[in-house]
């Protein structure tokens, strides 16, 4: 792919991955801030996520240095947890709230547990062996059609099976057919189904050890 680059993210790459983030999922950052989220909120989270899951988010990027994609894949998600209870970005975003630097109210604080506790329980009946998840992939408006999906969901789970998972999860919408057919060319297949303040959805999951080719 002339012209594309997929590479490791790094914490300094976490305003960019953030900005496509925003530019993908704008319903889901204006249902959980609906008096407007400012831009640092989803760039610290995304730092996190990059700080605690060394080479666990890929990004793709034009030859001039514009990030254009990412996927984010996390081999152990009871570790990205627990370290979130510990980590000074996910403090000082809490701090934030306290303090009204975020604007948040009681019902979206809500549904953000609701939704976290409706993520877990999806993910439960993979805590016994090596499960690794699909965090989050999204590709800028303007860059889709590329197959840049398919090249950044290759580099996670390239990096899940370094990390020894032997199996991967991802949820995607039931609507979102492009998301779905990308996921069932690399090899995943339905296994359930969830649910969240937004409505529905599927469970996908994937063999690791005898899909060794997807990567």
């Amino acid at each position: 792919m002339s012209g594309i680059e997929v590479r490791t993210a790094t914490v300094r790459d976490g305003a960019a991955v953030a900005q496509v983030f925003r530019d993908c999922f704008p319903d889901s950052v204006e249902r959980l801030f609906p008096a407007g989220a400012p831009s640092w909120v989803t760039e610290r989270l995304m730092e996190f996520v990059i700080e605690v899951e060394p080479g666990g988010c890929s990004v793709a990027l034009y030859e001039d240095g514009e990030i254009v994609g990412y996927c984010i894949s996390v081999a152990s998600m009871l570790r990205l947890w627990c370290r979130a209870l510990i980590n000074r970005k996910m403090w000082g975003l809490f701090g934030a709230v306290l303090t009204g630097r975020i604007r948040i109210g009681l019902d979206q604080l809500g549904l953000i547990a609701r939704d976290k506790t409706a993520f877990m329980a999806s993910f439960r009946a993979f805590l016994g062996g090596r499960t690794g998840q699909i965090l989050s992939v999204g590709v800028s408006p303007l860059a889709r059609g590329r197959g840049l999906g398919t090249k950044l969901v290759r580099s996670g789970l390239c990096h899940l099976r370094a990390r020894g998972a032997t199996e991967v999860k991802l949820e995607v919408r039931p609507d979102n057919e492009p998301a779905m057919r990308l996921y069932q060319n690399l090899g995943f297949a339905r296994v359930g189904d969830t649910r969240d303040s937004r409505g529905a959805w599927l469970v996908m999951s994937m063999d690791l050890v005898n899909n060794e080719e997807s990567g």
